[in-house]
């Protein structure tokens, strides 16, 4: 069992000369220590995170990478986005469906 907050990644993979991984949160992309001290300040922009989903998907690419995407779990979708990779995390390289679980 993957605890909240917790992710699994997929392998290596290589698409245009360029290797990345998938993440799955299927728990919940936050912990409840998490949950209290990000939505603590309810006016703030988080670039579509939820509180309340039930899962998360991410994709990682390197630094320099810029792509339009769009993820997509079970009958959900999001929406096309770009992403463009720097050193850490940005809010649209992950995606929180708003379906309840399936």
């Amino acid at each position: 069992l993957v605890s909240k907050g917790q992710s699994f990644s997929s392998r290596n993979f290589s698409c245009s000369g360029v290797e990345g991984i998938l993440r799955f949160w299927p728990n919940g992309f936050y912990n409840k220590t998490q949950e209290s001290r990000v939505f603590l300040d309810a006016k703030q922009n988080r670039g579509g995170a939820k509180k309340s989903s039930w899962c998360a998907v991410g994709l990682f690419l390197p630094r320099g990478c810029h792509l339009l995407l769009r993820f997509f779990v079970g009958d959900e979708k999001s929406e096309t986005r770009e992403v463009y990779w720097n050193d850490h995390c940005g809010v649209n390289q992950i995606w929180m469906p708003e379906a309840t679980r399936p």
